[in-house]
């Protein structure tokens, strides 16, 4: 992969420049097919930058602070949910541009990847990732010693002492060379990490998010909602999305990954609850005041709880358990599985809630979320605190028992 040969900036520098293409060619398209090319760019994307950010912010930041850093992609991810929602509605609100709105919509979406490729030449390469090619290029660790420099300079630019930025270089040059007689991804002694990152990727889809960010308007619309209020009021749920991912950021440290992401699948269990009880009063008073706030309401009460827990988490925890040699696969197989899951359950929704209503769907979907729990509690670790190499380290010697052996405490 293009972060594994050129490097992860090189990866990041790729997804703005896809992404400005597809932005740019969606916006300009007078035919389906051209829009779908353009669509096709965005997705791949999406793909290389949702694969690649939260490692590369993993790979760069102390273990006392990582879990923050990395949730700072989750966060700006909704808050840019929440601005092309706001977008959006003022363009139907405005009725701007009349029926050409959906261009200026998809053209914006230029201006984030210019903003970031513009800051490019101040962003490092990841230390362990120069450690790690050197390796690979020369075959020992001593014939690479530019790429040696050059990640101590990095590990010092980031804030570490130079006795410190030494001593990290030096762990992780030792867990490399044991990695040299490493098992393979796919061994017995690999599944814990992957069944953790794996699951955790396909059951945050599973606990109906992007069901609810993708089609809040249409679930709005069946409980009365017109078309155009449907579009205005599905911003609230998107700003309660993006404002609770704020404590998120705080809370992955002070609470730790774990017991987080439990008191958020909790809430989710409730928030799912309230929907499904107002999908079954929507029924039977359609187009009611109560029908109406009772759907926000749900909607609102299931983000409250799944934005700093569920909606961190598994980005979190995927960025941080995997050996620095398998990283760059197992986060694009962990990445690959949370947008499988996305689109089968993006397909799915919409006939399932034709078929049997809102009610009964929120309850499968709450079904989903009691069996995440119980994956949680049995194989999700804590992660806390830990030094990247030693979350690795433990994973990749550790028992499939159900159990995952966990690292050592250290400072960072």
């Amino acid at each position: 992969s293009t972060q594994s040969t050129w490097g992860r900036r090189w990866a990041i520098l790729t997804a703005d420049i896809l992404f400005a293409a597809g932005a740019v060619i969606m916006a300009i398209s007078n035919g389906f097919t051209l829009l779908l090319v353009g669509r096709w760019l965005v997705g791949l994307a999406i793909g290389v930058a949702s694969m690649t950010v939260p490692m590369y912010l993993a790979e760069c930041s102390p273990a006392a602070v990582r879990g923050t850093v990395v949730a700072l992609f989750t966060a700006s991810c909704t808050m840019g949910q929440l601005i092309a929602t706001l977008l959006t509605a003022g363009i139907v609100h405005f009725e701007v541009a009349g029926g050409s709105g959906w261009r200026i919509m998809l053209g914006v979406g230029i201006v984030p990847p210019l903003m970031q490729m513009a800051g490019m030449p101040w962003l490092p390469e990841s230390p362990r990732w120069l450690i790690w090619k050197g390796c690979q290029e020369h075959g020992a660790l001593a014939k690479s010693p530019s790429m040696r420099e050059e990640a101590l300079h990095t590990f010092q630019r980031l804030g570490s002492a130079p006795s410190k930025a030494e001593a990290e270089v030096m762990l992780i040059e030792t867990v490399l060379e044991s990695e040299r007689s490493a098992p393979s991804l796919l061994s017995p002694t690999m599944r814990p990490a992957l069944r953790a990152g794996l699951g955790l990727q396909v059951f945050q889809q599973l606990c109906g998010i992007n069901t609810v960010m993708y089609f809040s308007s249409l679930i709005l619309e069946q409980v009365g909602f017109s078309d155009k209020q449907a579009v205005e009021w599905s911003v609230l749920p998107a700003a309660v999305n993006a404002v609770m991912t704020l404590p998120g950021l705080w809370l992955v440290e002070r609470l730790g990954r774990r017991p987080l992401t439990i008191i958020s699948l909790v809430g989710i269990g409730f928030g799912l609850s309230a929907l499904s009880a107002s999908g079954f009063y929507s029924e039977s008073n359609k187009g009611s005041a109560a029908a109406s706030w009772a759907a926000i309401s749900s909607f609102c009460l299931y983000m409250f709880f799944f934005a700093p827990g569920m909606g961190l988490i598994p980005w979190t925890v995927n960025a941080e358990i995997y050996p620095l040699g398998h990283r760059s696969l197992a986060t694009a197989l962990a990445t690959m599985a949370n947008w499988a899951s996305n689109a089968a359950i993006s397909q799915s929704f919409p006939p399932l809630i034709g078929a049997i209503g809102a009610g009964y769907t929120f309850i499968i979907i709450l079904g989903f979320s009691i069996v995440t729990l119980a994956f949680v509690l049995k194989y999700v670790p804590e992660t806390k605190g830990l030094v990247l190499e030693n979350v690795q380290g433990s994973y990749a010697g550790g028992r499939d028992d159900g159990n995952p052996l966990l690292g050592v405490n250290e400072s960072a």
